[in-house]
């Protein structure tokens, strides 16, 4: 048998995709990619370019890094699943985007310094006083702490980012926790999105 591009690329779609079933079926947070015109508009409204570094913590495919680093910014993703690490780099290195991605669990594993740390948890690993704590430390350093979906347990938001109804907005806040306490801000995307 030959393998072309699109069998190497196949076999790690589907080899992630069995992936996150089996993490989710054990209780681990699933692959769920965020929609490219989301991410386009979240980082836009967090003024991520460059000056800019952001950590994805649990970066799936790599999109968000990737987008991101098309932005300007310093972007590192960290991933458990070796399928979908290599699958974010070859998507830096198909969109020659200047990102860093990190192997392993996230907490088994140094965070680096960063302004943006994004997040997709579900809400058991919201509730878990180590993944707090981590990010408690994180967010005291001067990082704004975004959770996509998902509000942080007992955490007041400095920023909510609504896009535009498509038939699952709730689904798709992003819940901003800045460095300093302020007033809390909604942003509402203006428009229906395709």
């Amino acid at each position: 048998m030959v393998w072309t591009f699109v069998n190497v690329v196949l076999l790690l779609v589907s080899t992630a995709a069995l992936i996150s079933f089996l993490r989710w079926s054990l209780g681990v947070a699933p692959y769920v990619p965020s929609p490219a015109h989301r991410l386009r508009w979240y980082l836009n409204q967090l003024n991520v370019g460059p000056g800019t570094t952001l950590l994805d913590i649990g970066s799936g495919d790599g999109r968000v890094v990737a987008a991101a680093a098309q932005q300007g910014a310093t972007a590192t993703g960290l991933e458990a699943s070796w399928p979908l690490i290599v699958w974010s780099r070859l998507r830096g290195w198909r969109q020659r985007a200047k990102s860093t991605f990190i192997a392993g669990d996230a907490f088994d594993q140094a965070w680096p310094v960063c302004t943006v740390t994004w997040i997709y948890w579900i809400p058991w690993r919201l509730k878990d006083t180590r993944a707090l704590a981590r990010l408690d430390e994180v967010r005291s350093n001067g990082s704004t702490i975004c959770s996509l979906r998902f509000p942080i347990p007992g955490w007041t938001p400095t920023l909510v980012l609504t896009p535009a109804e498509d038939g699952r907005t709730e689904a798709w806040d992003i819940f901003c926790y800045g460095p300093i306490e302020s007033p809390v801000t909604t942003i509402i995307e203006q428009g229906s999105v395709p």
